[in-house]
């Protein structure tokens, strides 16, 4: 998957300013594979976002489709920070691999706990 093509992306939207600065920070953050995993305060102190503009952000991100959240879990059973993936779309359509990686991962695909992730369709 290409960086470029989600950050064309993002600079095409109508995305407010907050959502497009984490979005930014994601894409610097990701992988190859476009995954990261930055804890919210990491996030707010490197963007000098607040943490709660910063959990607003990543929520309108979520419904927008530019990001799928997926929460990570310790052995004791405490959260960790949330796994995102970067969506890349191709024409206004959803790019089926984005989520094909989470497949590959069963403990990935419905641990949520209270809705707080963002599932995709």
């Amino acid at each position: 998957m290409n960086k470029a093509r989600v950050l064309n992306r993002v600079y095409a939207s109508s995305l407010p300013g907050r959502a497009k600065t984490v979005m930014f920070y994601l894409v610097n953050r990701s992988s190859r594979e476009l995954t990261c995993f930055p804890a919210i305060p990491t996030i707010a102190r490197e963007t000098g976002l607040s943490e709660r503009t910063v959990q607003r952000a990543l929520k309108e991100l979520c419904e927008e489709g530019y990001i799928v959240k997926t929460p990570r879990y310790r052995k004791n059973g405490s959260q960790s920070s949330n796994l995102y993936l970067l969506v890349v779309k191709n024409d206004n359509q959803a790019d089926d691999s984005a989520f094909s990686y989470f497949d590959k991962i069963p403990i990935y695909r419905n641990c949520h706990r209270g809705g707080d992730s963002c599932v995709p369709p």
